[in-house]
């Protein structure tokens, strides 16, 4: 019992370290910050700054973690330089990769006891350590196809209870969760994985805390789906297309999958000339009488559950994406313009956007014409409210008459009224 004492107060002492990571020593090449103030706005100070190779070309580019001087609340932005034969070019920006630095305005506790930024490997690794139950949390970002992107986010929290390290490989598609029960004296660990869609999310939008909060929320969820059959799914008592119809579920309904058969199935779509392929699955579902059931359903018409949420990404049609975050709110139009504004965070289902935005545009998309109205939006107001209502983003515009000008000379599409959320 004593041996197990002395091993907590050695955990504990720990104050959330994670495996090799060394607190007390800062990566060898971060870089003297002031000889890098002339790249900034007079107005913004650097915190860390990191060099090596990040694209490839053997010249050491640049990362910088700026802050306003006379914002009291810590909110930092990561600016990434490109070196070439003439200096350094600014490629991109993000407010979203790096945390606020306190936990808020009216004192100086600090959300992460230590923060480290550095570039090596062509690999841009942010490492910030909590106390506690407060996670590490480690994610790294790597160029793909000229867009610096997130690949690898990392979270360790020590509870009361148990410990947990959740590894989320983004462009892969890979969620692993190790947790040890601490309770008990040889601290056994449950180790769980699952599959989702890999991809990257590009530096400039990305947030590294609401990926690891989301790959959670998929490891707690992963046996429940949502129907994404646009007339509904039907429930038959046997895994077979002939056998007998007990029930149908709505579209856009949730529900808990028992378990996969080995009855694979493949649906010829008509109309879209697509082929779907998949297997039954058995399901629980409560019938008209209010009594819990059993049945099969086709799993090609199933999507992994996620619990709404307004922190996420959006879409109007094919080509107007939006991703809403607790500190920014970022505009994509048409694949090619970037548009990224502050935010004020209403509660958990109401966001406003303030007009102040950073611009990555090929094209002038013409968000500074006032178009000779008296009342354009003004910077640092409330331009907009967006509202999530069930499964769908609705946005509330306080300049109407703008938006109006804006859709009829510039483009119609760039600010409706409704967004449909997009899966991860």
């Amino acid at each position: 019992m004593k041996i197990r004492i002395v091993l907590l107060l050695i955990i504990l002492l720990c104050t959330g370290c994670k495996k090799e990571k060394n607190q007390s020593n800062p990566p060898s090449n971060i870089s003297n910050k002031i000889e890098y103030n002339s790249l900034v706005a007079s107005h913004y100070e650097i915190e860390y700054s990191a060099t090596g190779d990040l694209n490839g070309d053997k010249l050491n580019d640049l990362a910088l973690v700026v802050k306003k001087r006379d914002k009291s609340n810590g909110i930092r932005e990561v600016m990434v330089f490109l070196k070439n034969s003439k200096g350094y070019s600014l490629d991109i920006t993000s407010k979203t990769v790096f945390p606020e630095k306190y936990l808020s305005e009216e004192d100086d506790i600090k959300n992460y006891v230590q923060e480290e930024i550095e570039i090596k490997d062509q690999t841009l690794f942010i490492n910030l350590y909590g106390i506690g139950p407060q996670s590490n949390t480690f994610s790294h970002y790597k160029y793909q196809k000229e867009t610096l992107s997130l690949i690898y986010v990392e979270s360790y929290a020590m509870g009361a209870g148990s410990h947990s390290n959740l590894e989320y490989n983004v462009s892969e598609g890979k969620i692993k969760l190790e947790t040890t029960n601490t309770t008990r004296d040889d601290m056994p660990t449950k180790v769980e994985t699952i599959n989702v869609d890999g991809m990257g999310y590009s530096f400039n939008t990305c947030n590294p805390e609401e990926l690891i909060s989301y790959a959670y929320d998929r490891m707690r969820d992963r046996n429940r789906f949502v129907v994404i059959a646009k007339n509904g799914l039907l429930i038959r008592e046997r895994p077979d297309i002939y056998s007998e119809r007990i029930w149908q579920l709505p579209f856009n309904k949730d529900i808990e999958v028992l378990e996969k058969t080995d009855v694979s199935f493949s649906f010829k779509d008509e109309e879209s000339y697509v082929t779907i392929d998949g297997h039954w699955v058995k399901v629980a579902f409560d019938n008209v009488n209010g009594n819990n059931q059993h049945g099969y359903v086709f799993d090609g018409f199933l999507q992994p559950y996620e619990a709404p949420t307004i922190f996420r990404g959006w879409s109007y049609l094919d080509h107007i994406y939006l991703s809403i975050h607790k500190n920014a709110i970022t505009y994509e139009l048409h694949g090619q313009c970037h548009y990224s504004f502050p935010t004020k965070v209403l509660n958990k289902k109401d966001v406003e956007l303030i007009w102040d935005y950073n611009a990555d545009c090929v094209f002038d998309s013409q968000l500074s014409n006032d178009f000779g109205l008296q009342k354009p939006p003004v910077v640092g107001k409330p331009f907009a409210k967006y509202s999530l209502e069930g499964r769908v983003l609705k946005v509330t515009y306080y300049y109407k008459e703008w938006v109006k000008a804006y859709s009829e000379n510039v483009n119609r599409e760039t600010f409706p009224n409704e967004f449909i959320e997009r899966y991860y």
